[in-house]
């Protein structure tokens, strides 16, 4: 390798660096939700468990299935602790990847599915 090839910057590691970081947020959000979801009610903020459960209390009565609750809550979580994340027109998608990536996983869908449950109880 030449002195002037060493010098340059090698470009594939450069642009798998930058893929590897855009492919990682959504792990890196998903991670910080479950581990949200985990925690329980104990570690949330009282705006952040006011903000679900009115989500819970608007849904009370249609009962509704977690996979139309998950994006309300991911915005919601979102909402009070990122505020500025994402501009509004990419933020209602951001918040459905988000929770489309929880559901996929069966623990993550487990502990949202309690998580819910847990919720809609305490509003009833």
């Amino acid at each position: 390798m030449s002195d002037e090839q060493r010098a340059q910057p090698d470009r594939s590691s450069a642009e798998e660096t930058t893929f590897s970081a855009k492919k990682s947020s959504p792990d890196l959000l998903r991670h910080v939700l479950e581990a949200t979801l985990a925690q329980g009610e104990t570690d949330m903020t009282a705006e952040e468990w006011q903000s679900l459960q009115a989500i819970a209390r608007e849904h009370r009565e249609a009962q509704l299935p977690i996979d139309r609750a998950a994006p309300l809550l991911v915005a919601a979580l979102l909402a009070t602790r990122f505020p500025d994340l994402a501009r509004p027109e990419t933020h209602a998608q951001m918040c459905q990847r988000i929770s489309d990536s929880l559901c996929g996983d069966p623990t993550a869908m487990q502990r949202l599915k309690t998580f819910w449950n847990q919720l809609s109880e305490s509003v009833s």
